[in-house]
């Protein structure tokens, strides 16, 4: 047969751009997908992707939180504990890079404006922002955990 090697390629190529453009992911390894591009101009690009992830999320915590009730009412058949599955707070972390840069710029900004609880809520890095505020409260009581004003570790200044 005689083939025609750009027709082929063309072929592919389009086939390439058509499921990326119908399954809402980007080509990552297109060249002008990152280049050098933001946090922020990134995650627009991602944006039909995070919908899709948003969407599947949705289901499994649907599925979990039936699985769970499943399981307290066979619990509670058995004469066993009784859980309340409504208690079970399911969570889930998105896989994303996060600016946080950018974060701390606006907590710094937002400082004696908002309340820290709500300041450490928004820092991605901060999981529990009560537990966040109790340690930082035991910190300048003068438990500092070992770091003096020195700067060692020991608080002597020198490491040995």
């Amino acid at each position: 047969k005689n083939l025609n090697d750009t027709y082929i390629e063309n072929i592919k190529k389009r086939l390439q751009n058509d499921i990326h453009k119908f399954s809402n992911i980007p080509d990552m390894t297109d060249d002008s997908f990152a280049g050098n591009a933001s946090g922020v101009a990134i995650k627009y690009k991602l944006i039909g992707l995070e919908q899709v992830r948003s969407r599947k999320e949705r289901g499994f915590k649907q599925g979990l939180q039936r699985r769970i009730e499943l399981i307290s009412g066979m619990l509670r058949t058995k004469g066993g504990a009784g859980i309340d599955f409504r208690d079970v707070d399911i969570t889930f972390t998105a896989n994303i890079p996060a600016d946080t840069q950018a974060q701390a710029q606006m907590v710094s900004q937002l400082k004696g404006i908002v309340s820290d609880k709500t300041l450490l809520s928004q820092l991605s890095f901060v999981a529990d922002p009560a537990a966040e505020l109790e340690e930082l409260a035991k910190q300048s009581a003068g438990d500092d955990y070992g770091f003096g004003a020195e700067g060692g570790i020991d608080g002597g200044g020198e490491n040995e």
